[in-house]
């Protein structure tokens, strides 16, 4: 069934995000950053890992 379908593609899409996530984490973790400041925050060039300057 077409709905059953859709869950399913729901649940392994879910999946390979968190997948992704956790990659990206660790790459982010490891990375030996190198920030350009913009206005409201700064972002590595290396890893596009994002900080924010003001809260």
């Amino acid at each position: 069934m077409k709905v059953e379908w859709i869950e399913n593609e729901m649940r392994e899409t879910k999946r390979r995000l968190a997948d992704l996530e956790k990659c990206l984490k660790d790459i982010q973790q490891q990375c030996e950053h190198h920030f350009q400041e913009f206005h409201e925050y700064a972002k590595c060039t290396k890893c596009h890992k994002t900080v924010s300057l003001y809260y």
